[in-house]
């Protein structure tokens, strides 16, 4: 009896097994035209029995169909629980998003430098933590002081909107 070749032992353990065929799905009505509404439609099944069709269901609207514009913008659930002039509170157990920022590296340099004084008073933090303070302190709304200041930074960056 020959030695097998190792390639040979390796590519038998990586030959294709036979799949079994995936079991079949059920099937779903279809939209039909009014005059072959699903109620007046029976069919017959293989063996000569009329068999009733499916009642007929109410699917939702198109997602390609533009809904009305409302009258006013909705105020989102998170800005409504803000109380005017507090900031948010927080819990541990809130949960997190990702914020992916491409910031300007003066800016980052700037904010590496708070830290490194930070920690030269003992005090330890992080990017994400201050980034999180900054953000805890802002205001409720966008009042006429807060779209000032916004201006004042696009000028300052060089921002053009």
């Amino acid at each position: 009896m020959p030695v097998p070749n190792g390639l040979d032992e390796i590519s038998r353990r990586f030959e294709r097994r036979p799949r079994s065929p995936l079991p079949t799905r059920p099937r779903h009505p279809v939209d039909r035209p009014d005059s072959l509404s699903s109620e007046s439609v029976t069919t017959t099944a293989d063996r000569g029995h009329p068999v009733a069709a499916e009642p007929a269901i109410d699917l939702p609207p198109s997602p390609r169909a533009i809904p009305a514009r409302p009258e006013t913008i909705p105020v989102p659930p998170v800005v409504a629980r803000l109380e005017p002039d507090r900031p948010p509170r927080l819990s541990p157990l809130d949960p997190t998003v990702n914020l992916g920022l491409r910031i300007p590296r003066p800016l980052d340099d700037r904010l590496v430098d708070l830290l490194h004084e930070l920690r030269s008073h003992e005090t330890r933090s992080s990017k994400v933590e201050v980034l999180q303070m900054l953000l805890w302190e802002l205001p409720s709304s966008a009042g006429p002081a807060f779209r000032d200041r916004l201006e004042r930074f696009r000028a300052a960056a060089g921002a053009k909107r």
